[in-house]
């Protein structure tokens, strides 16, 4: 073999110029201690200090109402526009804008990265009544349009409901339920995502559904390329679904 050049990989020191193979390249030295390396980006071959590892910030609080609020927030779920805007949504039991005590959907939002966090609302609408909203999900289609989809248990039966934004999570559509309605089951736990062009595109939601096909929990997929005005017939997911 060629004798290799500083920066090339090697794996024995005989295999470079410089008698040195260090980090899995031939290095200028025998680049020996704790904090040193020969492979550092851009310093290939040249024995350097290793950068600091990537540092979290400081824990932000994203529920504003913390101090004042004694019910559970959870199940948070977090969604950016891939541009400045991350939109947060929870679960709560607060009694933000007189939605009772109840679980219900909160959404906050932010524009500089998760640093500050405007004040909670509430997303669902229908938040005065006395039914269980829970498990939201969230997406963006990267050109300011938001959905927040959940389960909502009411009537005795899980069903998915959704809400939209145009404005970044600052106000939402009325509470609109389009999946698992009046089927006498527990639809539960909806994912959603954006794909195809921004502003456009289709939206894909996923459920878990009981009894689709016999009695265990199948994954159900429903889509809309309107913004959730009309939605496709429900697909199972799982193709080996009747014999699982």
């Amino acid at each position: 073999d060629c004798i290799r050049a500083d920066g090339l990989a090697c794996t024995v020191d005989d295999q470079c110029a410089s008698g040195h193979c260090a980090s899995g390249v031939c290095c200028d030295t025998a680049c020996e201690g704790s904090c040193v390396a020969c492979d550092v980006p851009g310093l290939e071959g040249t024995c350097s200090e290793q950068p600091p590892a990537p540092a979290f910030s400081v824990p932000t609080v994203a529920n504003t109402n913390a101090a004042t609020d004694s019910r559970h927030d959870r199940i948070p779920r977090l969604a950016s526009d891939r541009g400045e805007v991350w939109v947060v949504a929870w679960e709560t039991q607060s009694d933000i804008g007189d939605a009772g005590a109840d679980q219900d959907i909160a959404v906050a939002s932010s524009t500089d990265g998760g640093d500050t966090w405007s004040d909670p609302l509430v997303a669902n609408s229908n938040a005065s009544s006395p039914d269980a909203h829970f498990a939201p999900d969230l997406a963006s289609d990267r050109s300011g349009g938001w959905m927040l989809v959940w389960t909502a248990f009411t009537g005795g039966e899980g069903q998915i409901e959704m809400a939209t934004s145009t404005d970044s999570g600052a106000s939402w559509t009325n509470a609109i339920a389009f999946a698992g309605v009046g089927d006498s089951k527990n639809d539960f736990y909806p994912r959603v995502v954006h794909t195809g062009p921004a502003g456009s595109g289709r939206w894909l939601v996923a459920y878990q559904s009981p009894g689709a096909v016999g009695t265990d929990n199948e994954i159900q997929v429903i889509s809309t390329t309107d913004g959730g005005s009309n939605w496709d017939a429900p697909k199972m997911l799982q193709t080996e679904g009747a014999g699982d």
